[in-house]
């Protein structure tokens, strides 16, 4: 599995699987070729899986839910050569998909020129953004095709930075909750804060690499593999890979206000080999990070230590998302088994009844 989305407002959840079809009419080398990447659908209210819709032309990554709950975007995950067979795909290309008919809405043109890592949706308009390895941050708009400015993350003295990422942090003292900032950040964990109105850096916004290394473990060299931000704004935290497996980083984060610490992490999470994937809760209480063999770690963000660990019939967990607005969570990743079938699964967290009081009673 690789990519995994909720809508905003409605109890949707889309999924994105490489599947295999059967394309007896084609060459065995254009069947290769063809390999089919499958988009689900699941209805989370009535606990089932509504529809499926393929694409073997340009494959999917980075699935977004955009505000209406049946169309997505998403990057072109296949990259063609002048003798392909299929000689209209464009690499590296955004697109918007309808859910409804499985058809194009638009191409958003004069893209990237490398692969996109990133893709976020704002929550209050039609505006995303998306991130690339060719060291550049555009913003988009669904209804048109250009993009409608570009960041260039050696701007921000990220010169180095070959796989950068990116999540939209809403200002926590507007309470529109509009896009105004975009962390961005690059290998070894150095993260810039900038302004989505002027494309400037905000002052003291800046995670150096060396500043965590003295807390954890060397990772001067891994890409950042997540990167998100709490649900109140005041959390920022990432995941780097060292020679003991995945490292997760947790910052008091007030980039407007500069009342946080920037200097050291709050916290730093040892994942063992669950490969770096993790979310907040929906009160910022927890962190829930996968772990070895498909297993899940919960870790308390009041005092820094972790509180369980769930089993899981996985091998791996490739997505681990919360939906906010339900009581429940959902990996993403290969089945234990020999078949290693990929799939998702929705957790819920009796574990944490203090949670689902809050949850209750609205909090």
């Amino acid at each position: 599995m690789t990519s995994m989305d909720f809508h905003a407002k409605n109890s949707l959840m889309v999924t994105v699987c490489d599947d295999e079809l059967d394309y007896g009419g084609l060459r065995p080398a254009e069947a290769r070729k063809a390999q089919s990447v499958a988009i689900r659908v699941y209805n989370l209210a009535e606990g089932k899986h509504e529809r499926t819709c393929f694409n073997s032309k340009h494959g999917v990554s980075c699935a977004r839910f955009t505000h209406h709950p049946r169309s997505i975007v998403y990057a072109s995950s296949k990259e063609w050569n002048n003798e392909s067979w299929h000689r209209e795909v464009d690499n590296n290309t955004i697109w918007h998909h309808s859910l409804t008919d499985n058809a194009m809405v638009r191409m958003f043109k004069k893209g990237h020129t490398d692969s996109v890592l990133d893709i976020e949706v704002s929550k209050v308009d039609d505006l995303f953004f998306s991130c690339s390895k060719d060291k550049t941050v555009k913003l988009w708009d669904l209804r048109l095709q250009e993009a409608q400015r570009t960041l260039r993350i050696n701007s921000l003295g990220l010169d180095n930075c070959r796989e950068p990422r990116m999540v939209l942090d809403p200002d926590p003292y507007d309470g529109t909750k509009v896009d105004r900032m975009v962390w961005v950040g690059g290998e070894g964990g150095h993260i810039v804060c900038f302004d989505t109105r002027t494309l400037k850096a905000f002052e003291n916004s800046v995670i150096m690499p060396h500043q965590h290394y003295r807390a954890g473990l060397p990772c001067d060299e891994s890409p950042i593999k997540c990167l998100k931000v709490g649900n109140d704004g005041n959390l920022l935290a990432f995941s780097l890979q060292s020679y003991r497996g995945a490292v997760i980083y947790v910052y008091d984060t007030d980039p407007l206000h500069y009342k946080k610490d920037l200097t050291r992490p709050k916290y730093t999470f040892y994942a063992g080999e669950g490969g770096g994937e993790f979310d907040f809760s929906p009160d910022d209480k927890y962190l829930l990070s996968a772990g070895p063999r498909g297993s899940v770690f919960v870790w308390n963000l009041e005092n820094g230590k972790k509180v369980a660990e769930l089993p899981s019939a996985r091998r791996n967990i490739s997505c681990l998302k919360w939906l906010p607005t339900h009581q429940l969570f959902a990996t993403g990743g290969q089945t234990d088994d020999d078949e290693g079938v990929a799939g998702a699964s929705l957790w819920v967290p009796t574990f944490l009844p203090n949670l689902q009081e809050d949850l209750r009673n609205g909090h």
